[in-house]
This record gives structure tokens, sequence and C-alpha cells, in this order.
């Protein structure tokens, strides 16, 4: 982020005044590090600004040095480093008293503004490795989105009450996408991601079963293929009962008159409305078991199992917000 839009993100809010032309300007060219900008062979930094702030505060440069534990030499050379930088005389040091010039009156309100502005900067940047604040984007699949972040998140948020969370809900290839373009930190996957520029986790386990509606045969051999409800291509579940179905010599692909929806909620209410039969998680159908709307047939001992991920891009930033979510969430996982 460049200093205009950063000092502009400080300031944008009614409690705190517009950062003005001449603070851009000077934060800029001049406070891109608490050491300065050189100009010439006078390094021009926050401390020249501090000087002639309290200079202005105290009335004296004598008083003004006691403040800040320096010589009164040393004091005097900053401003008048300042002065030479601006092109103007910004103190009248012909009276007992120091006062300000026109161009020092024009000038104290906006170096004071670059210091209080800068000092919230500081303030900001250390709540935020703090993690007092901050944002944080997430992205699951469907399954892990709607069953298990919501609890992780509420969890993670009640220690962490200022981090800002977002929550993007789509099938695990969108969410891989997402990954890899920056638009989400963390992503929980129901397959593994396979490209070496993710590294992953397993993070909790998942049984994907067999319902259908109640009146279907208990056997699975009874059963008429052709009525097989599927998820999109590209949901986590959908790559798993693929697999399942190659490593028992049978292709889904080939499955004559499948049909395929694109959501995990719409296929239990389609099976429970008698359209035909699927696969799908656990946690997903667990409800509709319980009040008979649909029933699971044994395909499997416990079901087909799979494992749900989670995964980042290894060299993308990460930082202390996404960082600490990492840890988090690898501290609470269920595998």
């Amino acid at each position: 982020m460049g200093a205009f839009s950063f000092l502009s993100r400080l300031c944008d809010n009614k409690n705190r005044p517009p950062v003005s032309h001449v603070q851009k300007k000077f934060v800029l060219e001049n406070c891109v590090a608490y050491n300065g900008a050189k100009v010439g062979e006078v390094m021009i930094g926050m401390k020249h600004l501090q000087a002639f702030v309290t200079v202005v505060r105290e009335k004296s440069f004598s008083r003004a040095a006691e403040v800040l534990y320096q010589t009164q030499p040393a004091l005097s050379k900053q401003v008048k480093a300042l002065e030479n930088y601006l092109g103007a005389v910004l103190l009248d040091r012909s009276e007992k008293e120091v006062t300000l010039t026109d161009a020092g009156a024009l000038f104290y309100p906006e170096a004071k503004r670059i210091l209080d502005t800068l000092t919230q900067a500081k303030g900001a940047i250390a709540e935020l490795q703090g993690l007092k604040r901050g944002k944080l984007s997430l992205g699951a699949s469907t399954l892990p989105g709607e069953y298990l972040l919501p609890a992780l998140v509420g969890k993670f948020r009640k220690i962490y009450p200022g981090i800002d969370v977002e929550i993007k809900v789509a099938d695990t290839r969108e969410i891989i996408n997402a990954l890899k373009s920056g638009e989400v930190q963390i992503g929980f996957l129901g397959a593994p991601p396979v490209e070496p520029i993710f590294e992953a986790y397993p993070f909790s386990e998942d049984r994907i079963i067999l319902i259908a509606p109640p009146h279907y045969p208990d056997r699975v051999t009874d059963l008429s293929w052709d009525q097989l409800i599927l998820r999109e291509k590209g949901s986590g579940t959908r790559q798993v009962v693929e697999e399942f179905f190659k490593q028992q010599g049978r292709s889904v692909e080939k499955t004559a008159g499948a049909m395929e929806i694109g959501s995990t909620r719409a296929i239990i209410n389609a099976v429970a409305a008698g359209w035909g039969f699927s696969f799908v998680s656990h946690w997903a159908a667990e409800e509709a078991l319980l009040l008979g709307k649909v029933k699971e047939i044994p395909y499997v001992a416990q079901g087909i199992q799979r494992l749900i991920y989670c995964a980042r891009v290894l060299n993308h930033y990460h930082g202390c917000t996404a960082q600490a979510f990492w840890e988090f969430a690898k501290d609470n996982s269920q595998k």
C-alpha cells in the first residue's frame, strides 16, 4: 500500500482530520523511514518536524531542547535544516519569545498533523501485530464452509474480537483458484491440493455416505444407477466419489442418466423428494436422517472416508493475522 492511500485510510473518518496535500508530499518525500530522506547533505526526517513543533509549543529553543533531551545548538540546527528544505523562514527569533512567521503559521498545523498521523499509524501497526485488529480472508468448499468453519471462526474471534473475518464458500476448484490469486489467504478443502505451490495439513475427517428416499430398496445391488445424483465437477465430494469408483473399477462418467446438482443441500432435498439417491457428507445428511426424510444405504463399512484439508500458498506473504489463524486451526484440528 502506498503512503498516499495508507494515510488516507488512517484519516478517512469523521474523528480524524483529512490528510492534506502538504502532509502527503512531506510523508512521501521524507518519511520512508524515521531516519528521513537525503536532501543535499542534510537528512530531513521526523526529528526535524518534532523539533519545530516543540519549539512552537514551548515558545523557546532552550525549553524545547530540555523537553526533547537535546542540546540547544543541535535543536537549532534541526529547525534550520527544515527551513532550508522548505525554502522559507518558519520562526521569528528576534524577540525573547519565539513566534511563527507567516510561512511558519501555514506549516505548523500541517507538521502537527503529520506527527499525529504517524503516531496513529505506529499505534495501528502495534495493534495489528498484537492481533487487536486486522483482517482475515478465508475460503472453504461447501461442506467445511457450512459445517466446520463457523464454529472454528467463532472460537478464534472470542480470543481476537478485533479481527474482521471474510469467508468465501464455493467448490474446491474455485477455492484453489482463489488461494492462487490471493483473494483468500487460507482455504479449507474437501480434496487435497495437488500442486507443489501449496502447503496443507489434514484438519478433519469426513464420511461420505449413500442416501436414498425411505421407500428405496435397502441393498445397493437393488439400486438403479441411472438414478444417481452427483455434485458438480470441481467439488471435493465429486472428486472423492470418482476416485472411489475408479478403485472399484467403475466410472461415474459412464453412469447413464446421472444427474448433477451444484449444492449438497439441494441434493438432499432432491433425494427426499424421490428423485434418486446420492453420495453426501454425513454432516450434511444428519438432520434429514434424524427426521426420516432420507435413509442411509450401507455401501462400504463406515462409508467412504475422506480428509478435509487446511491449505495455503507457500510463496504468498502470510501476515501475522493469517499466520495466527493457521496455527489456531492446526491446534484445533480434529484429525
